[in-house]
């Protein structure tokens, strides 16, 4: 499919879209600045934005489209940042198959936790600045979820008159803006959200934001300053608690019962997920994930799981990048409390939100569910309590064909109690 399929469909909605503009990003997704601190919704974010050149041309195809996401997503980039395109050159109107193609950009930068950046003033813009901006301002002013990055002469005038017309915008700029735009570190200002361009900042979990040119290396040096230490240091699997059989088959251990090493918890509470029992049980929130050490491709995983209390929902993320919405960039395998519910897109053993699973087999409340999944390539295939719950082939499916077949594996943090033991792996 290419995306002048989807420009077309936005075009012919166009009117439904003008109707529907104060309510196009949900306030959970919005992008905010307070006291300094960026958000989206409810959530701080950090801004590490690689730029990403032909996102809403009409000849990008679907999986170019989506690569690029996966590929800044992967690298560990929480954003992407493009020139707007489409001006007049005058620049005092939009080509409206450009607007379509943009508000489609945002649409699946919100559908994937992404933060996407359009500078005002790319090489081909018109000459008259202040024009651009009260074009865009007007048209965009109902599309809180993105940045716009104004810089170059009078960027100050140009954000007054911006905020003027769309004053719940957030704007990137070197003077007058919401966040500012610098070029050294030794730039940034204290209670100020600042931007760096052009360079990684040490350390890159620290308060400043960033955006990258599109270089050769850049998806490189991002996967190198995001590493975790634990990711630099030699992993040496176990296999205490294995038959006799899982050992003569390759297996190993990522959870014994005693130690967490082949994991990382994500978030700042490092005490949000306990051993408990032999088992790795989420305690508290704040962890965001636990995942593992390293990335895995095709393998079997086998582990046991129970969740305490009726809609409890927790599952494991499977190939999946560092950063960003796990569930849809590899994928999840959904645990919830549901034992008997009718199965759909979202109870135990679906893919989460994409495929129902054959029949939800989920054992009641407090009891240990048995689980292996095995993915080979395109190939999925999930067996809980002795049933087979899911057969797939992702590239027979529209919606998984151009997901992640390599990542890490994660324990989600939806503040539900879960416990998960005896978590071992064969990779093929």
């Amino acid at each position: 499919m290419k995306l002048a399929s989807r420009t077309a469909v936005c075009l012919c909605l166009a009117g439904l879209l003008a109707c529907m503009a104060e309510s196009q990003d949900p306030t959970s997704r919005r992008v905010t600045v307070r006291k300094g601190e960026v958000r989206r919704g409810s959530y701080p974010a950090t801004i590490r934005a690689i730029e990403t050149p032909g996102l809403f041309s009409p000849a990008t195809t679907e999986e170019e489209f989506i690569g690029a996401f996966i590929r800044v997503s992967d690298a560990g980039g929480t954003g992407v940042w493009f020139d707007l395109e489409g001006l007049n050159a005058e620049g005092t109107a939009i080509d409206p198959g450009a607007v379509a193609g943009l508000r489609s950009v945002k649409s699946e930068c919100i559908y994937r936790y992404i933060v996407p950046i359009c500078r005002l003033f790319g090489p081909a813009s018109p000459d008259d600045r202040m024009a651009v901006v009260r074009t865009v301002a007007e048209e965009f002013k109902a599309d809180h979820a993105m940045i716009y990055w104004i810089d170059g002469p009078r960027s100050d005038e140009l954000v007054a008159e911006f905020k003027s017309i769309a004053p719940g915008l957030v704007v990137l700029s070197p003077r007058g803006g919401d966040i500012d735009l610098i070029n050294s570190a030794k730039e940034a200002k204290a209670g100020r959200a600042s931007l760096l361009v052009g360079a990684i900042p040490e350390p890159i979990a620290g308060p400043l934001h960033c955006a990258m040119l599109a270089t050769a290396d850049v998806y490189e040096r991002f996967e190198e300053a995001n590493m975790h230490p634990l990711e630099r240091e030699a992993w040496m699997p176990k296999t205490a608690g294995l038959s006799a059989e899982e050992k003569a088959d390759g297996f190993v251990s990522l959870f014994d019962g005693t130690s967490l090493d082949a994991w990382i918890i994500k978030g700042p509470n490092q005490k949000a997920y306990v051993i408990k029992d032999g088992a790795i049980e989420w305690a508290a929130p704040g962890g965001l994930a636990l995942r593992t050490r390293k990335r895995f491709a095709d393998y079997v995983l086998r582990f046991e799981w129970r969740l305490f209390a009726k809609g409890a929902n927790s599952g494991f993320h499977l190939r999946t990048p560092r950063e960003n919405r796990a569930s849809k960039m590899g994928f999840e395998f959904q645990m919830f409390g549901d034992p008997g519910a009718p199965p759909d897109i979202h109870s135990t053993g679906s893919v989460y939100d994409v495929v129902a699973p054959l029949v939800n087999a989920s054992a009641p409340l407090g009891e240990w569910n048995v689980t292996e999944l095995d993915l080979s390539g395109p190939r999925y295939k999930a067996t809980l309590n002795g049933q087979v719950v899911q057969d797939l082939n992702f590239d027979e499916n529209p919606e998984m064909k151009f997901r992640l077949r390599r990542g890490f594996i994660a324990l989600s943090d939806h503040d539900s109690r879960v416990a998960v033991r005896n978590i071992r792996i064969k990779e093929r």
